[in-house]
């Protein structure tokens, strides 16, 4: 009877560890899912770091309208629904404000990607500080880009040119050779290999 039981009990810790791992899986799935749906639904939004705040940019929408032809004029016309501040008031080490990031929600995606190419072609500087412009993804979506930024740094100088793809992939080319790395481990096992 006793080894009965201990079959028994082994038989279900492995079901048991099975059904842990088939779980895992699906939850891992179903949080891809919710983050592609929060993307799709944040296309046409657009996040702008490193406008100072002050009088003249109190109102972002009115200051961003005026903006943004003076900066690219040869995009044409945008249309912009609203613009707003995200997130708390931060302060450096020093005490100084840390400008908050401006939310750009745009009429159509093809204007969000209108502006991102511009800004590839031309720096944009207010006080003497670079202002980016980047798509607002979900926070999954933007935590799986992030972890490859040892491996873009790495990759970048060793001379590739580095290149993230939706959602969260690493395409490098040097010459006439590209690589597309899926995890950031990957990446930085490859920008290893390569310094040897």
């Amino acid at each position: 009877a006793e080894i009965l039981t201990k079959t028994r009990a082994e038989s279900l810790d492995g079901r048991l560890s099975t059904m842990a791992d088939k779980l895992t899986t699906h939850c891992a799935t179903l949080e891809d899912k919710v983050a592609d749906l929060e993307d799709r639904s944040r296309r046409d939004n657009l996040r702008i770091l490193g406008i100072p705040e002050n009088p003249e940019t109190a109102n972002p929408l009115v200051y961003l309208l005026d903006a943004i032809p003076k900066w690219f004029p040869e995009m044409g016309s945008i249309e912009i629904m609203r613009a707003h501040r995200v997130g708390p008031a931060k302060e450096d080490a020093n005490h100084k404000p840390i400008p908050r990031p401006v939310l750009l929600k745009l009429l159509r995606f093809t204007d969000r990607d209108k502006i991102l190419g511009a800004a590839r072609k031309t720096m944009v500087k207010l006080d003497g500080s670079p202002v980016r412009f980047v798509p607002d993804y979900s926070t999954r979506t933007f935590r799986r880009r992030l972890a490859f930024s040892n491996a873009i740094g790495a990759l970048q100088k060793l001379g590739f040119h580095t290149f993230l793809l939706y959602p969260a992939k690493l395409k490098v080319m040097r010459g006439g050779t590209t690589h597309i790395f899926d995890t950031p481990q990957m990446a930085e096992k490859f920008a290893n290999s390569m310094k040897e």
